[in-house]
């Protein structure tokens, strides 16, 4: 682990806490104390990169028209994943193509066009 990656850690680490102002003014001393302020802009562009951590499944579809339209076997994949009350988020992505994916605890239901497509051509092509 460097530097970088330590700070975000840490940064991570503290804000999940709920620390205040007056910890960033002790580890901005700590760090100029130290001469690692050159490494603010790194920490900054790591810390940007990672993605807000949520427990929430991911319903990705080709289409904003494609929610309603699989609406009941978005809720029947849910199920299936063990999350049937859950309220998912949505993700439009045009490569989908048509029909849905759904992820949730690590485990993915795709069900979308291009994934047809994909083994479609695979099975061709052997």
């Amino acid at each position: 682990m460097n530097l970088v990656t330590a700070y975000a850690a840490l940064i991570t680490e503290t804000e999940s806490e709920g620390k205040n102002s007056a910890f960033a003014e002790k580890l901005i001393a700590y760090m100029k104390n130290r001469g690692h302020l050159s490494l603010i802009p790194q920490i900054v562009k790591l810390l940007s990169r990672r993605e807000v951590r949520t427990d929430a499944p991911v319903v990705t579809v080709a289409k904003e028209s494609d929610l309603e339209k699989y609406q009941t076997k978005i809720r029947a994949a849910l199920a299936q994943l063990g999350m049937p009350d859950a309220t998912p988020v949505h993700a439009v992505d045009a490569r989908a193509v048509g029909g849905y994916a759904v992820r949730a605890q690590a485990k993915l239901i795709d069900k979308t066009y291009r994934s047809a497509l994909i083994s479609l051509y695979r099975n061709v092509t052997k």
